[in-house]
């Protein structure tokens, strides 16, 4: 039988009846929320074990689901496993924010996170001399000389730059 279940954190029993009026799901589940809106999950994670596949989730919001993209990914996994169809409103006016449909942007944006924070650490951790960047006009300078349209001077010359070990080593880094 396929059911519409209903998840809330709340802090107060007016949350909780506005979102069951809201929603009017078969069966509710709700975490009872600290101060700062956090709660252990353990109402969620038993509702995760008790959908099947087309039963109907709805979420208050983002900030009920999770405290990071991370979090957040790991879910929405766990949902599309699970195969129920997901429906997020919008907490500031209780409209629909988010179907089944977009919730491959979700993970892709915490995929997108990871990625990027992994290469500003991996830039920020390099220990040595900084990497040599290349000057703005280089790959059409590079070309005319490794074609022969240009001798070495000349692309020095071109480049802006001081001697011909320099230009020789970024040539090098370039072919590498």
């Amino acid at each position: 039988m396929v059911m519409k279940f209903g998840y809330v954190r709340a802090r107060t029993k007016k949350e909780i009846n506005s979102f069951y009026e809201q929603v009017k799901p078969d069966e509710l589940f709700v975490d009872l929320a600290n101060a700062f809106g956090e709660s252990e999950g353990l109402q969620l994670a038993k509702m995760l074990k008790t959908a099947t596949a087309n039963d109907t989730i709805v979420f208050r919001g983002f900030s009920q689901l999770a405290d990071s993209t991370e979090e957040l990914s790991k879910l929405l996994s766990t949902l599309l496993t699970i195969d129920a169809k997901l429906t997020i409103l919008d907490e500031e006016d209780g409209g629909l924010l988010m179907n089944d449909l977009s919730l491959k942007v979700v993970d892709y944006i915490y995929r997108f996170e990871a990625a990027k924070e992994k290469a500003v650490f991996a830039r920020e951790t390099k220990t040595g001399r900084k990497a040599m960047e290349y000057p703005t006009n280089f790959y059409d300078v590079y070309k005319d000389y490794a074609s022969g349209s240009i001798k070495a001077a000349k692309a020095i010359e071109l480049l802006g730059l001081k001697n011909r070990a320099k230009f020789y080593e970024l040539v090098r880094m370039f072919e590498a």
